[in-house]
C-alpha cells in the first residue's frame, strides 16, 4: 500500500513540478490550448489530491507536508494564469480565458507579474548588481529603484488582503526567495554608494508613509463605493419611491381639478388623503444620509492626514545634505501625494452633493405641502363660488406638453445664437475674448429621452413631449499648439419640464420648485467640483419658479456660497422671459446676456389684436377665446398665444383657466 501511495503522490507531483520549473515568460509563449490543459490537469489532480488521496493515504506526508503541497499546487496554478495576464511588466486582466479568471485575486497575479520583471537578477553575483549600481547602469540599476514602488516590498501588507491566499503568497515567497535578496542587497548597496548613513531610515521612512498612504486609499475608496451604494438603495427605496407616489396623488388631482363641475367633496378627501409629511422609511433615507455625509467627512480627514504624512516625508528629505536623496523620497512619494490630492477633490465634491441630495430631500416635502395647500385653496375657491366658478385649473401656471415642447425647442435655438454670436465671456478672474469660430468642437447637445420614455406606453411617441434638452459649450485653455486643451469653464443652457406631468397628464401646472432647482444644481456642483472648473448654468422652465427659489437665487453672495464657488446660476422664466440671478456674482451678472429671452412683440401684438376683436363679437363674450381656435383658424403658434394670454390675465379684465384640457381667456 505504501509502494502504490508512493507511485500515486508522484503522478500528481509530475505536472505541477514542470509548471513550478517554469518562469512566467516561458510559460507565456506556450500555446494557449496547452496552457488551459495544464491548468486542468493540476486542478483535478490537487482535487484528487484533497479528497482521495489525502483520504487513503493519510501517512504518507507528515506534519504540514499535505498543506504545503496543496498551496504549491494552486501555485503552479497561479502561475498559469498570470501567465495569460502578463503584458510587459504590466498586467491585462482582459487576456485570461473565461473560466480562470475569477480564480485568484489581482493582487496575487500583479505580485507574480511584479517578481518577473526581476528574473535578470537571477543570473547575477551579488558583485555584478553592485558594479552596475555604481556605474548607474541600465535597467539593473532602475530595477532596485522601483522596487521599493511595488507591492512586492511590503509582501506583509499583501497578505493582508483578504482575497488573496497567504499560503500561495508564501510559496511564491519561497520560490522567490534568492532572488528577493539579491534585490534586497542592491537596493541596500545603491544606498551606500551615495554614502549617507541616514539615507536608509530617510527613505524607509518614504516607503512606509507611502504605504500606509496607499492602504488608506484603498480603504476610502472601498468604504465610499460602500456607503454610496447603500444609500443610494435607501433613498430610492424609503424616499425616491414615495414621492413618487405622491407627486402621482397630487397630479390626479390636478386632473379632476381641470375638469367642468368637479366632485369637491371627493377632492377634499383626496387631498387630505395626501400625506405630505415624512415617512418613516423616509426619515430612515434622511438619517442614514446624514451619516453618510459624517462618515465621509471622517474620509476626507484620513486622507488629509496621509497627505501631511507624505509631504512631512517629502520635506525632511529636502532639508538634508544631499540632492540624491530629495531625489530619490520624490520619486517614492510625489506619485502616491498625487494620488491622494485626486482622491481627496473627489471625496469633496461627493461631500457636497450629498449635502445638496440631503437639502432637495427636505425640500421636496416642503414643496408637496406647498402644492397640497394651493390644490386645498382651489377647491374652496370653487366651492364658495359654485354659480360662476364650475372648476378648471388657475391658467397661468398651466403648460401643455405641445407649449412646453416648442418653448424648449425655440429657446435653445435662441441661447445657441446668442453664444455663437457674442464677443467675450466673463470668466471668475478675467473677460476672454471669443473668436468667430471658437465654438466649433467645442458644443453639444444633450436630452433625457430615455428618462421621458420610460412614463410613455410603447405606442407613444416623445416627439409630441418636452426633452428636456441642454446645450453645453466649453471654454478651455489650450497647450502648446493647440495640443492638450483643458476645459476652465462650462456655459449650459437646461430646459426643465416636470417629464412625468406631461406624459401622464399632458399638462404640467406648477412652476418649478426648489426640489427641480437642487437636482440641476448638485449634477453640476459635482462636475464642477470633480474636474475643476467654473460652471455658468442657465435653468430655464416652462412654468416659471415659485418665488422661494428666486429669492434664493437673487440673494447677494448667498446663493454662490450656499452651493459653489465654482458655480453660477441663472434662472430662465420661459412664459414671461425673467431672468433671476444674484447681481453681486459677476459670471452671472455680465454673461446674463446670453439666458435672455427676446420676445417676439410684433407677433403678440397681432395676437392680441386678434384676441380682443373676438372679445368684441357677441359669441366669444361668455365662452372665452382658446388657444387652439387661435393656433387653428389664426396661424398663431401655440407659445405665443400662451404668452399673450399670461400678459392679458395681468390685466383685471382678463383670467385664463386650463379647463377640460383645454387653455382658456375670459373676460372676467
Amino acid at each position: 500500500m505504501s509502494e502504490n501511495c508512493t507511485d500515486w503522490l508522484e503522478e500528481l507531483r509530475t505536472p505541477l513540478q514542470i509548471v513550478l520549473e517554469e518562469d512566467l515568460a516561458s510559460l507565456s509563449r506556450m500555446n494557449d490550448r496547452r496552457l488551459i490543459q495544464k491548468y486542468n490537469e493540476i486542478k483535478e489532480n490537487e482535487e484528487e489530491f484533497q479528497w482521495e488521496f489525502r483520504q487513503e493515504c493519510p501517512d504518507t506526508l507528515r506534519d504540514d507536508e499535505p498543506e504545503i503541497l496543496r498551496s504549491r499546487f494552486r501555485l503552479a496554478r497561479l502561475l498559469i494564469v498570470a501567465s495569460f495576464a502578463q503584458d510587459g511588466a504590466e498586467v491585462d486582466h482582459d487576456q485570461i480565458p473565461d473560466g480562470l479568471d475569477d480564480e485568484f485575486a489581482p493582487q496575487a497575479i500583479k505580485a507574480v507579474v511584479d517578481f518577473e520583471q526581476y528574473k535578470q537578477f537571477d543570473n547575477l553575483t551579488e558583485e555584478q548588481i553592485n558594479t552596475r549600481i555604481r556605474r548607474m547602469d541600465g535597467e539593473v540599476y532602475e530595477l532596485v529603484k522601483n522596487y521599493t514602488n511595488t507591492q512586492l516590498a511590503n509582501l506583509d501588507d499583501l497578505l493582508d488582503v483578504p482575497n488573496v491566499q497567504g499560503d500561495v503568497m508564501d510559496q511564491l515567497s519561497n520560490r522567490y526567495d534568492d532572488r528577493l535578496e539579491k534585490i534586497r542587497q542592491g537596493f541596500y548597496t545603491y544606498v551606500e554608494h551615495h554614502g549617507m548613513d541616514h539615507m536608509v531610515s530617510e527613505i524607509e521612512g518614504a516607503i512606509k508613509a507611502t504605504a500606509k498612504a496607499r492602504s488608506t486609499e484603498a480603504q476610502v475608496q472601498q468604504k465610499l463605493t460602500e456607503q454610496i451604494e447603500s444609500l443610494e438603495a435607501t433613498v430610492k427605496s424609503g424616499f425616491q419611491q414615495q414621492k413618487r407616489h405622491r407627486h402621482q396623488q397630487l397630479r390626479e388631482i390636478e386632473t379632476e381639478l381641470a375638469a367642468s363641475d368637479p366632485d369637491i367633496e371627493e377632492l377634499k378627501r383626496e387631498i387630505r388623503s395626501v400625506e405630505t409629511g415624512p415617512t418613516e422609511a423616509q426619515q430612515d433615507a434622511l438619517k442614514e444620509l446624514r451619516s453618510t455625509i459624517d462618515e465621509t467627512e471622517s474620509l476626507k480627514s484620513d486622507l488629509e492626514n496621509e497627505i501631511q504624512s507624505l509631504r512631512e516625508a517629502k520635506q525632511e528629505a529636502t532639508t538634508a545634505d544631499t540632492e540624491a536623496l530629495s531625489s530619490e523620497v520624490a520619486s517614492i512619494v510625489d506619485g502616491q501625494l498625487g494620488t491622494l490630492e485626486e482622491q481627496r477633490s473627489a471625496v469633496t465634491a461627493e461631500i457636497e452633493q450629498l449635502r445638496q441630495e440631503r437639502q432637495r430631500l427636505e425640500a421636496s416635502s416642503e414643496d408637496l405641502k406647498s402644492r397640497q395647500t394651493e390644490l386645498a385653496e382651489r377647491v374652496e375657491e370653487i366651492e364658495s363660488s359654485v354659480e360662476t366658478d364650475t372648476g378648471g385649473l388657475d391658467g397661468e401656471s398651466v403648460v401643455t406638453s405641445t407649449i412646453a415642447r416648442l418653448l424648449e425647442m425655440d429657446y435653445l435655438g435662441r441661447f445657441e445664437a446668442s453664444v455663437h454670436s457674442v464677443p467675450s465671456v466673463r470668466l471668475a478672474e478675467e473677460t476672454r475674448s471669443i473668436p468667430d469660430g471658437y465654438w466649433d468642437g467645442r458644443s453639444e447637445r444633450r436630452s433625457e429621452r430615455p428618462r421621458l420614455q420610460q412614463f410613455l406606453d410603447d405606442d407613444e411617441h416623445a416627439e409630441q413631449y418636452p426633452v428636456n434638452t441642454s446645450a453645453r459649450f466649453t471654454i478651455d485653455s489650450s497647450g502648446f499648439m493647440g495640443v492638450g486643451r483643458s476645459p476652465e469653464m462650462i456655459i449650459e443652457a437646461a430646459v426643465c419640464s416636470d417629464l412625468e406631468a406631461h406624459a401622464t397628464n399632458g399638462f404640467d401646472a406648477s412652476p418649478a420648485t426648489l426640489d427641480t432647482l437642487l437636482e440641476y444644481v448638485n449634477r453640476s456642483v459635482y462636475e464642477a467640483e470633480q474636474t475643476d472648473v467654473e460652471v455658468l448654468l442657465g435653468i430655464a422652465s416652462p412654468t416659471g419658479w415659485s418665488e422661494s427659489v428666486r429669492r434664493q437665487i437673487s440673494q447677494n453672495d448667498i446663493s454662490r456660497t450656499k452651493y459653489s464657488r465654482r458655480l453660477s446660476i441663472v434662472l430662465i422664466d420661459l412664459q414671461t422671459g425673467e431672468l433671476t440671478y444674484d447681481s453681486s456674482d459677476p459670471v452671472a451678472s455680465e454673461n446674463a446676456r446670453l439666458f435672455e429671452l427676446p420676445i417676439d412683440q410684433e407677433q403678440q401684438s397681432e395676437c392680441e389684436d386678434e384676441i380682443l376683436s373676438r372679445f368684441n363679437r357677441t359669441e366669444f363674450g361668455s365662452e372665452g377665446v382658446l388657444l387652439e381656435t387661435l393656433v387653428d383658424e389664426a396661424g398663431f403658434t401655440p407659445h405665443i398665444v400662451k404668452r399673450t394670454f399670461n400678459t392679458l390675465a395681468n390685466r383685471e379684465a382678463y383670467e385664463q383657466k386650463y379647463l377640460d384640457g383645454k387653455l382658456v381667456l375670459f373676460e372676467s
